[in-house]
Formats: structure tokens, sequence, C-alpha cells
């Protein structure tokens, strides 16, 4: 999609929850007396969210401000860090049957200069698009890597759950 979007990105605290909000609107900042001083809008050369989901899902190719029902808040997908895109994308393509709607690999990003790689799936018979994310470990600050999170999430699973039908452990929502 060749527009230009606003986006205003919020991590709720305490959590691992970030959302990002898109408008085809600047919004007016001044309304917003709480903001740092330093606060901009940046132009970002990764995407952000492909819409590619949407143009393949139905021969009309509807887009989200185009729907019928015309939503003023619609989700158009969940994005994932990951230590190893081609991990998941594998899964996901051969495991839960998703279609690889794009793939990008050593995009170096305008904002800093570090080295961004992300692909988009679409999920069988849906819109929302899986966003995989994997920034280099150097970009990580401390020792808490997607990695060591990654393990600890794995480790985790498998000392608590013993079958398909027995087990839960605190990660399987994830927060």
């Amino acid at each position: 999609v060749d527009r230009t979007f606003w986006s205003l990105i919020i991590h709720s605290p305490a959590s691992q929850k970030v959302y990002e909000l898109m408008s085809f609107n600047e919004p007016d900042l001044s309304k917003y007396p709480n903001l740092r001083s330093s606060f901009e809008f940046m132009q970002s050369n990764e995407i952000r969210a492909s819409f590619l989901s949407y143009t393949t899902a139905t021969p009309e190719g509807v887009l989200p401000w185009e729907r019928d029902d015309g939503a003023d808040i619609v989700p158009v997908h969940i994005s994932f860090g990951c230590s190893n895109l081609n991990e998941q994308v594998e899964f996901y393509s051969h495991v839960m049957e998703a279609e690889t709607l794009l793939f990008e690999s050593g995009l170096v990003s305008n904002l800093d200069g570090h080295t961004v790689r992300y692909a988009f799936l679409k999920p069988v018979l849906d819109t929302l698009e899986i966003k995989f994310v994997q920034r280099p470990v150097e970009y990580t600050y401390g020792a808490f890597t997607t990695e060591v999170y990654k393990n600890l999430l794995t480790a985790t699973h498998t000392d608590r759950i013993s079958s398909p039908t027995c087990g839960l452990d605190r990660w399987f929502d994830n927060h």
C-alpha cells in the first residue's frame, strides 16, 4: 500500500504488550501535553504492516479502511520478536500452513542503521497478519536476548507439560 501512515506506538507498562495505532492523518500533538518534549514523528523504511493479507483474501482486495462496517479500530497484524526468523517462517509455513506474504532480510533501518529481518505471514482463512521480527543480538540491551527468552520459555514448557492435555505454565497466555 503506497500511503503514508502515522503511528503511535504504546508499551503497556509491566507487560510484553505493545500497541501501534495507525492513521492516515497526522495527529495534533498539542492535544497531548504529557508527551516528552523531545517527541517527534520519524519516517521509517521498515514496513510496519504489509496489508497483503487483505489484498489477497478477497477478489476485491478490501483493505481495513474500506470495510463495509466502517469500524474505527481494526487489528491488522500481531507481531513477535524472534531469535531466528527462518525457524519461525518454516514452522508457520509447514506446520500451521500459513502463507509467507513478505520476507525482508538485510534491510538497514534508516532510523538507527541496524540491520533488521522480518516476515509477514497470513494464517489460513484469516486477514490478520502475523509478523516476526529478528534484530541483531548486539541491538539487545544487556544479556537478556530474544534467544535467552526463547530458551527460558522452552525450558519452562518442557518442565511443566507432561502431555498434550496435562500441564500448564504461566507463559501460555504470554504475560
